[in-house]
């Protein structure tokens, strides 16, 4: 692609991929996938691009992670200066996929006058007869030639088909440790200790596997909270970092995640990685400047959010933390399409949180209407419908209470006393 093309104030040179506002600008060179994804969206002429469409078309089918789409996305508006709340340039459309909202018009194209075409009386053949199998000779040299350029725009800058394989075993490890059970916890540990026996420098699978120990150090060590969907905050407070062997792998996990970073240094999952390890050690100031880190460099990567929001949380700032819970949610909706494998265990729990949060607040009406979005979601979440009973009682409707109470008890395993649970 060869063509140019000016967005509002930006001008784009799709022949070298560079990005600036004059011609005196040196501009920015926008990596080549990026530059894939702003030419469809141009494509597409101000209709909205499925997630899936783009992954299809710039990706060639190659299977990637899951956020890959959301990063290139993030890169386009930082490069552009545009902002996600208030888009000048790309638009989210909420489960459908991204739209280009700006002017778009194509330049024309300066004719080149310093090499004009050759005429077809200076091409020099060196036969007139050539031989009867020059031609099938030829054939399978540019079959052979198209089939490597294919390989090589399939998976350009990368490694080849090795580098897509060992992507594809770290995004089914980051699938596996979003499913916080035990035992998919452990086939993500498995997962990026394989790659990484292969790959030493994969800063992906090095963040992975340091999230993926703290996590079980978490959720299902000796010291672990009880219930296993404790948060950090609860976890700190119980002192469940403080045994010699919590310690021990702490440190391996932050070893692993401060070389992804010095690996990576622009991976949002890096610093992530390295917020989550800190955060866990107590090193709240330290765990709140990676975690911004990640959140500039990917304005989409929602657990960061949560993870902010657990800080705030124990730092005493229970509306900060609410913001940020939001924005996770938020961010949940945006990505839920194109990572459904690593949102869906989270977004209902997510969305009960803050309606709960709201409730401790007073703010009674903003939970229910949380409790209602998330059982919209998930008809029968138990925490939420527990939530919408409570409110329901407290504003006199006890017979409707009654009958959500019962249908939740028919419905799944609960076995709430309902005649009990609303009593005024």
């Amino acid at each position: 692609m060869t063509d140019t093309y000016r967005l509002n104030e930006y001008q784009i040179e799709f022949a070298t991929g560079l990005l600036k506002k004059s011609p005196s600008d040196t501009g920015v060179r926008l990596e080549p996938k990026a530059a894939d994804v702003l030419l469809a969206l141009i494509e597409a002429e101000g209709e909205v691009v499925s997630k899936e469409q783009l992954l299809r078309s710039v990706w060639n089918s190659v299977i990637v992670s899951d956020d890959a789409l959301l990063r290139v996305i993030s890169q386009l508006r930082k490069s552009l200066g545009d902002n996600a709340k208030s888009p000048r340039f790309i638009k989210t459309v909420p489960k459908r996929g991204y739209q280009l909202v700006c002017v778009v018009q194509k330049l024309a194209k300066e004719k080149d006058s310093t090499n004009p075409p050759l005429e077809r009386s200076t091409v020099v053949h060196a036969s007139k007869q050539p031989n009867r199998f020059f031609k099938p000779a030829i054939l399978i040299v540019a079959i052979f030639l198209i089939s490597s350029l294919g390989l090589y725009l399939a998976y350009p800058n990368n490694g080849g088909l090795a580098h897509s394989a060992r992507d594809e075993q770290v995004a089914r490890a980051d699938n596996f440790y979003h499913q916080m059970r035990r035992n998919d916890n452990e086939m993500a540990i498995n997962l990026y200790e394989q790659s990484l026996s292969r790959h030493a420098d994969n800063s992906d699978a090095l963040a992975g596997l340091a999230n993926a120990l703290v996590q079980r150090l978490l959720r299902w060590s000796e010291q672990s909270p009880k219930a296993p969907d404790d948060d950090l905050e609860t976890a700190l407070r119980q002192g469940t970092f403080e045994s010699a062997a919590a310690r021990t792998t702490l440190q391996r996990a932050r070893s692993l995640a401060e070389h992804a970073v010095e690996l990576s240094p622009d991976s949002y999952k890096a610093h992530k990685a390295l917020g989550f390890v800190l955060h866990a050690s107590g090193e709240l100031e330290q765990a709140e400047t990676e975690y911004l880190r990640a959140i500039e460099l990917n304005p989409s990567a929602w657990p960061v959010y949560i993870n902010l929001g657990d800080l705030y949380d124990f730092k005493g700032e229970p509306e900060q933390a609410l913001t940020f819970f939001e924005r996770a949610f938020e961010a949940m909706d945006d990505s839920y399409d194109a990572q459904i494998a690593q949102v869906r265990p989270w977004y209902a729990d997510v969305g009960y949180l803050i309606g709960e949060r709201h409730y401790q607040l007073n703010d009674h009406v903003e939970a229910e209407l949380w409790f209602r979005r998330v059982l919209s979601h998930s008809p029968l979440h138990k925490d939420a419908t527990l939530g919408l009973i409570r409110l329901l009682v407290d504003s006199g409707e006890t017979e409707q209470a009654k009958q959500l109470c019962f249908e939740l008890n028919r419905r799944t395993e609960a076995a709430e006393n309902c005649d009990q649970l609303t009593e005024r």
